[in-house]
């Protein structure tokens, strides 16, 4: 009875849309590959990023555990580059809950505003 494992990783996004209606989007990603690298985080997050527009955005607030995948140089790089700089917004934060925490919908989100 042996079962493939796999990587998971979620965003729940929310914003505030036209006419001053909350609006909210989950995702969800999948991968055969174990490791949980900052290269599977960026580019899972830069496709939310890319559904969302995030260029039509003043900035962006992330909240996420405290995985050696979110906390490098390399998401640090990402958030400060591709996102704050080439989407021209003016504002990119990002938050760490303490370890342990920080699951679930009402505990991590990418939150766009």
């Amino acid at each position: 009875t042996s079962r493939e494992q796999i990587t998971t990783l979620g965003f729940y996004a929310t914003w505030v849309g036209e006419g001053g209606v909350q609006r909210h989007r989950y995702y969800h990603y999948c991968s055969s590959v174990l490791e949980h690298s900052a290269l599977f985080a960026t580019s899972c997050l830069r496709d939310v990023l890319a559904d969302l527009e995030v260029s039509k955005f003043r900035g962006l607030s992330c909240w996420t555990d405290c995985g050696p995948h979110f906390r490098c140089y390399e998401m640090a790089a990402f958030l400060l580059v591709e996102v704050l700089l080439l989407n021209s917004l003016a504002s990119v934060t990002f938050n760490f809950f303490v370890e342990k925490h920080g699951k679930g919908r009402f505990h991590t989100c990418h939150s766009v505003f």
